[in-house]
């Protein structure tokens, strides 16, 4: 690899990780923070003012005006979205991968696409080449099981945004990993069947986050 004409996948999940718990993609805030911020936004209008969204009222305190949400109300949130998660580790497998495909989707359809699309592109558009260059970083690994069929690949630690922030820690957020790899694939190989299944991730006690591809 040429670190002075290529920047890697793993360059990309750098600079991602510098935004700290805000997951952002070019000119688009993502995740729970841009929410929280859109939110406060929209109420924080004065001391015990309201605002009215879909027919609910919330108050909104001096404090959080100025300030943003204190410690308490972030931990309201952080329980809440804990709650989601728990309640999606129960869903069936095939209404979870439908709940976290469009936010996987949305989490790397610029920069991390584009990257792996550039990478893809010029080594051929083979899996093979790609992953023999680009396979190592301190933020990517993907390792060839079987030439042209058969890939493991994943993350050396746990990236996620919203799991350093503490608004979730279930191995079910880490559907949304999964999906992303399925869609970044799926872009690369169109018209090829594609499976991805979860190995181990961080969250779930493993010391990586680790997925097996098999490209039909």
């Amino acid at each position: 690899r040429d670190s002075s004409t290529s920047r890697g996948l793993g360059d990309v999940y750098k600079r991602q990780s510098r935004c700290g718990a805000r997951h952002v993609l070019p000119g688009q805030p993502r995740g729970i923070y841009a929410a929280c911020r859109g939110v406060r936004r929209t109420v924080c209008r004065g001391r015990f003012r309201t605002a009215r969204a879909n027919g609910l009222t919330v108050p909104v305190m001096e404090s959080e005006k100025k300030n943003g949400p204190d410690a308490a109300e972030l931990q309201r949130v952080r329980e809440f979205c804990r709650t989601l998660e728990e309640a999606a580790a129960n869903l069936p497998d095939d209404v979870r991968a439908a709940l976290y495909r469009p936010c996987a989707e949305a989490c790397v359809k610029g920069s991390v696409l584009e990257e792996q699309r550039r990478q893809f592109l010029e080594c051929g558009s083979d899996l093979d080449r790609q992953y023999a260059r680009y396979g190592r970083s301190a933020y990517f690994f993907a390792d060839v099981v079987e030439p042209g069929r058969v890939y493991e690949m994943g993350y050396p630690r746990c990236l996620c945004p919203q799991v350093a922030a503490g608004f979730v820690e279930t191995p079910a957020h880490c559907e949304c990993s999964r999906q992303s790899i399925l869609y970044v694939l799926r872009e690369l190989l169109p018209g090829r069947r594609i499976r991805v299944e979860t190995l181990r991730t961080v969250l779930s006690g493993g010391g990586e986050c680790r997925f097996r591809v098999t490209v039909g």
